[in-house]
């Protein structure tokens, strides 16, 4: 008859080498500097199309990403230019943007 202790002892070897796996493909691997011109929130927002909350969406998603110099953020000008090329080329229409209420 098999006792816990062999269980426990079986599992532990069978799951151990699934968990450190696991955990050297969670951790942090380091990003490439980012290319070109870094640009503020404010920047990005005048220079192109996209609010905020879309701006933080795209970070969440994985589709932009993020240089926190202290306590702001940068954003590559290359990243957001491949971005909104790679949208326009999905056919996704072109945003407008409106001044004094005009487009």
């Amino acid at each position: 008859m098999i006792t816990l202790d062999q269980i426990l002892s079986y599992l532990k070897d069978w799951i151990k080498p699934i968990v450190l796996e696991a955990i050297l493909e969670a951790q942090a691997k380091p990003k490439p500097a980012p290319q070109g011109k870094l640009l503020t929130l404010q920047e990005t927002m005048r220079m192109y199309p996209i609010s905020h909350t879309t701006i933080y969406r795209l970070f969440d998603t994985g589709q932009l990403s993020k240089l926190k110099l202290n306590r702001r953020t940068a954003i590559s000008e290359t990243e957001l230019k491949a971005l909104f090329q790679k949208e326009t080329l999905t056919g996704v229409t072109e945003r407008k943007t409106f001044k004094n209420g005009m487009a």
